[in-house]
This record gives C-alpha cells, structure tokens and sequence, in this order.
C-alpha cells in the first residue's frame, strides 16, 4: 500500500468498498457513515428513506452529494499495492468515501458543509427525490452550490449528463406452430418491428447529441418449435440536452394492429438531461482547487449516462460532479480507484471549500 497515502483515509475507503450495498440494501453503509462522521459534527442522522446526512459549520451552504448504492454483483474487492478493485469502487464508493474524508478533515472552514450519502442513485433516484423535498420544505439547509460525488477523474469536472427513461414494447398474438408461420403473426417480429419504427421516429443515433434507444431486455417465447403468443422488450433510453422527455413519452401513443396481433409501447418514469454553465459557483471553486493541487486546468466533460445531478439540478444550477475513479472502469471486472488519485481528490475537495467560500463573499 502506498505510503504517501493517509491511511486513516484509506481505512475509509477500503472499510465502505467491503461493504456490499446494491440499491434497496444501503443500510449497513448509512450506519457506518453515521457513526463515522457523528465525531466529527453533532448535526449527523438518516431521514426517512435512509439518506445520511452530516452538517457542519457556519456561512454559504455546499453541499457534498453522493450515492451509497452500487449495481448488484458479487466481484471480489481486492486491495493491491497502488489500487481496489471491485465492484462499486469507483462508483460509488471512492467519491462517497472522499466526500467524507474532506467533511471530517475541515476544521475552521469557512462556509457550512452538508454531507449527503443517498440511496437508491443506480435505480429509482428515491434518496435524491426525498432530499429535493426535505429542501424544499426547510428540514435542510438550502445549499448555495452542490458538488455531485461521481467517478469523473481527478482532473475533469462534469457539466452536462443526458436524461433517461425505459420504454417497454409488449406485442401479443395467437402463436402457433413454427411449421406454418403464415397462419400467425410472429410477436418477436413485431416487437422489431416497432422498435425499429421508435428509432425512426425520434431520430435515434449513436452520438451524444442523438437520442439513444438501446434495448436491453427480451423475453418471448417458450419452446423452439412454437410461435410465441407474446413478447417483450424493454429499451433503456438516453436524452441528450437539447432535447426533453416529451420527446420520447409521446411515443407511449404509437400501436401496430393486425386481425392476429397487437403490439404497443408502455413509457416509464423520465429523468430530464442536464447542462449547466461552467462558470457557476461550484465549477469554479472546483476548477481553481485543481489548478491549485495539479497545477493545470480542467478538463469540462459531457457524460452519456444519467446522474443525480439530473435530479439535484432542480434546486440549484450552481452545480457539478467531481470525484476520483475512471468513468471508463465502472460497472466493468476491471473497476478500480488508485489511492494516490483518491487522496488528491480529497485535498482539492478541500481547496474548493475555501475557494466557493470566497465566490459567495466577491
């Protein structure tokens, strides 16, 4: 392990990466968090739906936000000289450890710091829906800029993600024996058939300003000799700026009819994309903190998926999301933070607090 590194900080990270926590089961990491971080501030407790949430000091109001939830999946955290690797170790768990690690290091800080763990980032958003409301309604101090806990490298800060949404095609028929297809229409044809009509329809494509239509879930039939009486596929969807949910949700009224079939899409839940100036309070106390620890500027990225940034927007556009892990890794065998990268992360989370303190004073 590297001796550059603190291991107290590193004892945080490795402590919460050995913690399985896929989303709906975030529990046992609230509970550490809490523990934790009740040291270093009274104001420390987990609300409703089991978000973790720490406040400490006096002045403007940044918000530390990141997520206690990974993908579910077994792959073994393994601690390696200058890394872990695991699954969640990037996303989420070296930013929320970072977060953290900054929230319990800041003495004397001048501004006030709220900590947020959330549940549920990897599915529903539930633990950043029930923090807009808690918000809104007082029970939290109203930040005045957030930085959004996400694997994007230590010298990139991210500006924009697309939105999201599932679309399901349910197709239904009489079936019938492989033998003579003629005598029925084929519901697994059909669902192609309508997933080829939804992409041109909205104009699908493979670039990040281009709505994606990616499916990822089949299920039809039930023997190799037989016509299925019905199919199923679920498609996930992406949402570049530029465009907005109502782009996609006005697909839920397309319907192919025949005598022996029907074949209809059913719309989900959407997340509206996301881009904000990179000028705003929070980009710019992260960005002077980067150029103060690497000595350079950084580098403002686009990312394809969807975060809670998407969700968090809606209580300020002076917002970002920074935090160390490779994008590129996550979700992946290979997922990984290095601990050299994690503990510089920690000391510009650190830079940024004096430098958004200084923003809200100019």
């Amino acid at each position: 392990m590297s001796m550059n590194v603190d291991s107290s900080r590193l004892k945080v990270l490795i402590d919460l990466c050995r913690i399985y926590s896929p989303s709906g089961r975030e529990q046992e990491v609230a509970r550490y968090l809490h523990d934790l971080l009740r040291e270093y501030s009274s104001e420390v407790f987990l609300d409703d739906v089991g978000n973790v949430i720490a406040i400490k000091g006096r002045g403007p109001t940044l918000m530390l936000h990141a997520h206690m939830d990974t993908i579910p999946g077994r792959l073994e955290v393994k601690v390696l000289d200058d890394r872990i690797i695991g699954l969640g170790v990037a996303d989420d768990k070296a930013p929320l450890a970072a977060f953290a690690c900054a929230f319990m290091e800041a003495d004397d800080t001048p501004c006030r710091i709220v900590y947020v763990g959330v549940v549920e980032e990897e599915t529903t958003s539930r633990g950043s829906l029930r923090l807009v409301e808690e918000i809104r309604q007082g029970q939290i101090p109203r930040p005045d800029a957030i930085i959004i806990g996400e694997p994007t490298g230590i010298d990139r800060i991210v500006y924009a993600y697309r939105g999201s949404t599932k679309l399901l095609i349910r197709s239904r028929a009489r079936g019938g024996h492989a033998s003579t297809p003629i005598a029925s229409s084929n519901p697994i044809l059909k669902v192609y058939e309508l997933y080829k009509m939804l992409c041109e329809v909205l104009g699908a494509g493979n670039r990040f300003d281009t709505i994606t239509l990616v499916p990822t879930v089949i299920h039809c039939g039930d023997a190799p000799n037989k016509i299925p009486e019905s199919c199923e596929m679920i498609i996930d969807v992406r949402i570049p700026p530029g465009r907005t949910c109502n782009d996609v949700l006005q697909v839920g009224k397309m319907e192919l009819r025949d005598e022996t079939s029907r074949t209809w899409v059913e719309t989900g839940e959407c997340i509206e994309p996301v881009v904000v100036y990179i000028t705003n309070k929070a980009a710019r106390a992260v960005t002077r903190a980067i150029v103060d620890t690497l000595k350079r500027s950084p580098l403002p990225a686009r990312k394809w998926g969807t975060s809670d940034m998407n969700i968090m927007v809606n209580v300020t556009r002076d917002i970002i999301a920074y935090g160390p892990g490779q994008h590129e890794t996550t979700h992946t065998e290979t997922e990984c933070v290095y601990f050299s990268e994690f503990n510089i992360a920690i000391d510009i989370i650190k830079r940024a607090f004096i430098h958004f303190a200084k923003l809200c004073s100019s």
